[in-house]
């Protein structure tokens, strides 16, 4: 047997791809702010991939449609809507093939920082208000007590020409 014999003996035949498995286990969320979440899902053993290439690709749609494609099952969406109802889907991809989605339903919080600040307006504004009224009402009762006392100086000034001429 001669080393050419041996060589064309050893030569590696593939299998052609196949339908990838679905991403299997728990998909954890984990909220980053009130309008951004982490999705961390159990990646795939190498003969689950039936093929090549090995990405993990997240859709979210809503409001709004957003795609990532990773090589980890790891995936950030930020700067979504406030208190949205949003559905993930994660598949697998090997090159050739998708996997059969998975789905995630998440739902956004209420912006927090947007109610404090218009509550603490709030409050400025009615202090303000206050004051105003504050003002208004204790003005008049001096220019009132002002033109008094003016009265009372033009009828001593009537009372002592009486008396003068009198």
């Amino acid at each position: 047997m001669s080393y050419d014999t041996l060589k064309k003996v050893s030569e590696t035949i593939l299998t052609a791809p196949g339908v990838p498995d679905e991403v299997g286990g728990k998909t954890s969320v984990t909220y980053t702010q009130n309008n951004a979440f982490t999705i961390i899902c159990e990646e795939l053993k190498p003969v689950q991939w039936k093929g090549k290439e090995k990405w993990y690709i997240a859709t979210i749609t809503g409001s709004e449609t957003k795609q990532q494609n990773h090589t980890r099952c790891n995936f950030t969406f930020a700067d979504l809507g406030y208190l949205t109802d949003y559905t993930v889907k994660i598949i697998t991809y090997n090159g050739k093939y998708n996997s059969k989605p998975i789905e995630t339903h998440i739902t956004t919080r209420y912006n927090d920082k947007a109610v404090i600040g218009f509550l603490v307006f709030l409050m400025i504004l009615t202090s303000l208000a206050l004051l105003f009224f504050l003002y208004k009402i204790y003005n008049p009762q001096r220019k009132t007590s002002n033109c008094i006392l003016e009265l009372d100086l033009e009828v001593l000034d009537l009372w002592d020409q009486l008396l003068v001429f009198g």
